[in-house]
Protein backbone atom coordinates (compact mmCIF):
# COMPACT_ATOMS: atom_id res chain seq x y z
CA UNK A 1 0.00 0.00 0.00
CA UNK A 2 1.56 3.53 -1.08
CA UNK A 3 1.95 5.89 1.65
CA UNK A 4 0.25 9.68 0.70
CA UNK A 5 1.17 12.56 2.57
CA UNK A 6 1.41 16.29 2.64
CA UNK A 7 4.25 18.57 4.27
CA UNK A 8 5.32 22.40 3.96
CA UNK A 9 8.23 23.32 2.22
CA UNK A 10 9.71 23.74 5.62
CA UNK A 11 9.57 20.52 7.03
CA UNK A 12 10.58 19.00 3.25
CA UNK A 13 13.89 21.58 3.61
CA UNK A 14 14.82 20.23 7.05
CA UNK A 15 13.55 16.79 6.60
CA UNK A 16 14.28 15.59 3.11
CA UNK A 17 17.44 15.33 0.49
CA UNK A 18 16.72 15.86 -3.45
CA UNK A 19 18.06 12.99 -5.15
CA UNK A 20 20.03 14.67 -8.11
CA UNK A 21 19.74 11.97 -10.21
CA UNK A 22 16.19 11.34 -9.95
CA UNK A 23 14.06 14.41 -11.02
CA UNK A 24 11.50 15.29 -8.44
CA UNK A 25 12.53 12.54 -5.76
CA UNK A 26 13.44 13.60 -2.50
CA UNK A 27 14.75 11.00 0.36
CA UNK A 28 14.02 11.43 4.00
CA UNK A 29 17.33 11.91 5.96
CA UNK A 30 17.16 9.49 8.53
CA UNK A 31 15.48 6.49 7.30
CA UNK A 32 16.34 6.68 3.75
CA UNK A 33 12.85 6.29 2.65
CA UNK A 34 12.31 7.58 -1.53
CA UNK A 35 8.98 9.54 -2.11
CA UNK A 36 8.16 11.43 -5.45
CA UNK A 37 7.41 14.94 -4.30
CA UNK A 38 3.93 16.88 -5.98
CA UNK A 39 4.30 20.56 -5.21
CA UNK A 40 0.42 21.85 -4.72
CA UNK A 41 -0.72 25.20 -3.91
CA UNK A 42 2.14 25.86 -1.74
CA UNK A 43 2.68 22.36 -0.52
CA UNK A 44 4.46 18.86 -1.14
CA UNK A 45 2.61 15.81 -1.65
CA UNK A 46 5.13 12.92 -0.83
CA UNK A 47 4.09 9.58 -2.45
CA UNK A 48 6.54 6.77 -1.08
CA UNK A 49 7.89 4.82 -3.73
CA UNK A 50 11.17 3.15 -2.33
CA UNK A 51 14.49 3.48 -0.19
CA UNK A 52 17.65 4.28 -1.06
CA UNK A 53 19.39 1.08 -0.50
CA UNK A 54 17.00 -0.60 -3.17
CA UNK A 55 17.37 2.44 -5.79
CA UNK A 56 21.44 1.82 -4.96
CA UNK A 57 20.67 -2.14 -5.82
CA UNK A 58 18.58 -1.26 -9.35
CA UNK A 59 21.35 1.34 -9.93
CA UNK A 60 23.89 -1.86 -9.50
CA UNK A 61 22.00 -3.95 -11.75
CA UNK A 62 20.92 -1.80 -14.92
CA UNK A 63 25.24 -0.69 -14.72
CA UNK A 64 26.23 -4.23 -14.78
CA UNK A 65 23.16 -5.32 -17.53
CA UNK A 66 24.55 -2.07 -19.62
CA UNK A 67 28.19 -3.24 -19.85
CA UNK A 68 27.04 -7.05 -20.45
CA UNK A 69 24.72 -5.43 -23.11
CA UNK A 70 27.49 -2.72 -24.80
CA UNK A 71 29.80 -5.88 -24.72
CA UNK A 72 27.23 -8.27 -26.67
CA UNK A 73 26.79 -5.48 -29.37
CA UNK A 74 30.53 -5.39 -30.01
CA UNK A 75 31.30 -2.44 -28.11
CA UNK A 76 34.36 -1.63 -26.69
CA UNK A 77 33.88 0.06 -23.11
CA UNK A 78 37.31 0.50 -22.42
CA UNK A 79 38.01 2.38 -25.30
CA UNK A 80 35.03 4.93 -24.50
CA UNK A 81 36.38 5.05 -20.86
CA UNK A 82 39.93 6.06 -22.38
CA UNK A 83 38.11 8.98 -24.63
CA UNK A 84 36.24 9.63 -21.95
CA UNK A 85 39.58 11.16 -19.64
CA UNK A 86 40.84 12.77 -22.45
CA UNK A 87 40.42 16.57 -22.83
CA UNK A 88 39.70 18.41 -26.23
Amino acid sequence: MQKVFTIDNETLTKNYKFLDQYDGYVAHKETGLVYKANFINGFVQLIEVSNLEALEKIEKGLEEFGKQLAQEMGFDLNEQEENDGKSN
